[in-house]
């Protein structure tokens, strides 16, 4: 009984113990912002291993405090530690003041480590708040080096809504229709996120399309059919296996996949100019140019639709019928070769300008004609002639490839 009256004060001293104890922990226990004052006075010293083992411990301490996670990855980024970079910046919330700048650098973090997907996923978060168009000229790369032709189109044309249409997406914009202009060592990137991430399908597809281009076919259709086996449901990759079949003239099983099209492709002008190339190849002139009417109205600036429906028309003798197409194609055609030209060429005239501005009046793309007036006064604002050009176009309604205009696309400006 007597030990039992000490324990009121054991009690009360190991409370105070307790308390001061932590106190004493808190008070001794550095802050961040000491811990990242800290790492710099190491960095400063060249002791960057030190630094970051301080960075770290300042993360660990208050995992969903941005600034410690924002120093450590800027660290990692001087030495080239990807991973680090952007598992340091993944969990910064978007409501952050910074939140654009950060998804964007944890999106270049992604794509050097080769996970294109992750780096999308990181970059289409940052376009809310991006200011600087950073994120979406990043995603332009990606979607055209995984020959992601509607996004690539999208990205682009939101571009040119933001008024950020210079040349080069000009040149983007117009080529669109016909080929994704692919960047230098494509194959080699799109091969290189293959495998670094399992998931990648547009990227195992991109790399089976650029041997299709190289003419390595037999190379691309095993790629296709292997990525066809896992997912049959994958419109994609099932129609490059179409347009691989075609080009390698193995017409029995271009025909045999045709015929076995899932209903969601059968509306698609794609699949249209598939069945109307098989036609013309198997030299079914009146189906082919069939089929390639039907295309029509998905993709009127389409040139090798326009190009094969003339031929098609011509061969089954409706030679007044092929004409129209045969004009737009040719159109087209001097679009393509004009833009080819500026492209390659070290400087361009305004008379290359003009001259795609006329081009694209005369079959009523008059957005596009409207952004060749901007590049050409850009680059010469005292050009009279895209001055009286700008005007005109003002008056027009602003049909173009993704607000075609109805009835004719061609005819005299």
């Amino acid at each position: 009984m007597a030990a039992m009256r000490h324990w009121p004060s054991v009690l009360a001293l190991w409370a105070v113990a307790l308390i001061s104890g932590g106190a004493y922990r808190h008070i001794r226990e550095p802050s961040e912002n000491e811990r990242i004052a800290q790492a710099g006075r190491l960095l400063a010293a060249q002791q960057a291993d030190a630094a970051e083992r301080v960075l770290r411990q300042a993360v660990a301490r208050r995992p969903a405090a941005p600034e410690p996670r924002i120093e450590l990855a800027r660290l990692a980024q001087t030495r080239e530690d990807w991973a680090t970079v952007a598992v340091a910046l993944h969990p910064i919330p978007a409501d952050f003041p910074a939140a654009a700048a950060v998804r964007i650098v944890e999106g270049d973090a992604w794509i050097k480590l080769g996970r294109a997907a992750d780096a999308e996923q990181a970059w289409r978060a940052a376009l809310e708040r991006d200011t600087t168009e950073t994120a979406r000229y990043r995603l332009l790369f990606l979607y055209g080096t995984q020959l992601r032709r509607p996004e690539w189109l999208a990205t682009l044309w939101d571009l040119y809504d933001r008024g950020h249409a210079g040349l080069n997406e000009m040149l983007q914009i117009m080529l669109a229709g016909q080929i994704v202009w692919e960047p230098e060592g494509a194959l080699e990137t799109v091969e290189r996120w293959s495998a670094a991430d399992e998931r990648d399908r547009p990227s195992r597809r991109a790399a089976a399309v650029y041997f299709v281009r190289a003419g390595q076919l037999d190379e691309a259709a095993d790629r296709l059919e292997n990525l066809f086996e896992r997912d049959p449901d994958d419109l994609e990759t099932w129609s490059a296996l179409v347009d691989c079949r075609l080009a390698s003239g193995e017409l029995d099983r271009a025909d045999k996949l045709l015929r076995a099209a899932p209903d969601a492709a059968r509306d698609n002008p794609r699949y249209c100019k598939q069945r109307g190339r098989l036609a013309l190849a198997q030299g079914r002139y009146a189906d082919a140019a069939a089929d390639l009417r039907r295309g029509l109205p998905g993709a009127p600036y389409d040139l090798e639709l326009h190009y094969n429906l003339a031929q098609a028309l011509r061969l089954a003798g409706q030679l007044d019928a092929s004409r129209p197409h045969s004009d737009v194609a040719g159109r087209l055609a001097r679009i393509a070769r004009l833009c080819h030209s500026i492209h390659n060429a070290p400087a361009y005239s305004s008379g290359d300008i003009r001259e795609l501005v006329q081009h694209c009046a005369e079959l009523r793309l008059v957005e596009e004609a409207r952004g060749w007036v901007r590049v050409g006064l850009d680059a010469n604002p005292r050009d009279q002639a895209l001055f009286e050009a700008r005007d005109r176009l003002a008056t027009l309604p602003a049909t173009s490839v993704r607000h075609p205009a109805l009835g004719r696309v061609s005819g005299e400006w």
